[in-house]
């Protein structure tokens, strides 16, 4: 927590990572300096330094999901799914088996989508020409 625009800095390994947007004091999104990068996570704000008690390893191969944010939102509201291997212009989403007709690759391990008119709480299945692959948590659709 702490994040603040502007003032933050993250490292991986020793080697500084740009930062793609604070969210909010205790939500941050950045990109790793390179794909072969390992080590703590150091993250520096006006406040202190704070460093990840495990390791970040090399990046995942093959099609996974590993995580996604926030878990829940109404109908039209903005998901994002981390993972790896995700394709532009040949992704598709659907959350508990209703599609979503608006999905938006950042890269191969970030994707935007609405939630769709229709959708029900339950998991998201990401799928690409080499396959597919379903969280194992819910994102639920709330009011």
């Amino acid at each position: 927590s702490g994040f603040v625009p502007n003032q933050t800095q993250v490292t991986v390994g020793g080697v500084a990572a740009p930062i793609m947007q604070v969210i909010d004091q205790s939500w941050l999104f950045f990109l790793t300096p390179s794909a072969d990068v390992s080590g703590f996570i150091t993250v520096t704000t006006p406040s202190g330094t704070a460093t990840s008690s495990t390791q970040f390893g090399a990046p995942l191969t093959g099609l996974t999901v590993t995580g996604f944010w926030p878990g829940q939102g109404p109908i039209g509201s903005l998901v994002i799914v981390f993972g790896h291997d995700f394709v532009p212009l040949q992704t598709q989403i659907d959350l508990n088996g209703v599609n979503a007709p608006i999905v938006q690759v950042v890269d191969g391990g970030l994707l935007f989508f609405m939630v769709p008119t229709g959708a029900a709480s339950g998991p998201i299945r990401v799928t690409t020409p080499t396959g597919s692959v379903t969280t194992s948590g819910s994102f639920t659709v709330t009011p």
